[in-house]
């Protein structure tokens, strides 16, 4: 089916616990094939391959044209990524948020038409059922959450949404995750409207827009009153 699934790792040495998500979500495959990175050759790696009877296959040092499909895979993934944080701008100013971006390019690359698949997506192949692509939106795109009554500060005065970014879908629940740039935080929603014209960039120009810059005043001293205190001042003997 070609389905892709990503999985951020901040250490190599997670690289077994993203691999036991998989199985568990997934299900068992009947052999894999990686690289000779460490993180695949360690002894808890190998144990685990053996208790689950998954046949392992090794490429050769220097050979990734030995596992050409999931490099071919893994180059496109990483070339949406980067269009995906260029255009939403925040590859400019928040580039942390990287790993939703490839989250989302393999969203999206799931539900790409691919030729080898005679014109179906891997989604479909996979899930065998249609996707619904009104629920695709612009990554990085202004979005509009839905403060419910026990999210608000004042139930009576207080706003009933919050500005934020579209960083994807979350995988485990019916909800879009949002970044909010006043707070830096992320969070979790389905009550959300989006305004996929707008960015980032306009949000910040926004923000910019709205602080008030201090008064400065230029205080002048008239010539009369400068001629008063000359006139005040003592004179020498």
């Amino acid at each position: 089916s070609r389905l892709t699934v990503v999985y951020p790792l901040k250490f190599k040495s997670e690289a077994l616990e993203a691999f036991r998500n998989y199985v568990a979500k997934v299900g068992k495959p009947n052999s894999i094939r990686t690289d000779r990175g460490g993180e695949f050759l360690s002894t808890e790696f190998d144990e685990y391959l053996k208790t689950q009877t998954i046949a392992r296959q090794l490429t050769q040092a220097y050979s990734s044209q030995q596992n050409g499909t999931a490099e071919r895979n893994w180059r496109t993934i990483l070339m949406m990524t980067r269009l995906l944080l260029s255009d939403s701008g925040l590859y400019e100013s928040h580039k942390h948020l990287w790993t939703y971006a490839v989250k989302y390019a393999a969203f999206l690359y799931n539900r790409i038409p691919k030729s080898i698949l005679h014109g179906s997506t891997p989604y479909q192949l996979w899930f065998q059922r249609d996707y619904d692509l009104q629920q695709v939106r612009r990554f990085g795109c202004v979005a509009y959450v839905h403060l419910h009554k026990q999210q608000r500060e004042d139930s009576k005065l207080s706003d009933r949404a919050v500005q934020g970014i579209f960083l994807g879908y979350s995988a485990q629940s019916k909800g879009a995750f949002i970044f909010l740039p006043s707070t830096s935080r992320i969070m979790e929603s389905r009550d959300v409207r989006f305004d996929e014209t707008r960015t980032i960039r306009d949000v910040d120009t926004d923000i910019r827009a709205q602080k008030i810059s201090p008064l400065c005043v230029d205080v002048g001293v008239d010539s009369s009153d400068k001629a008063r205190d000359e006139a005040d001042e003592p004179k020498g003997a």
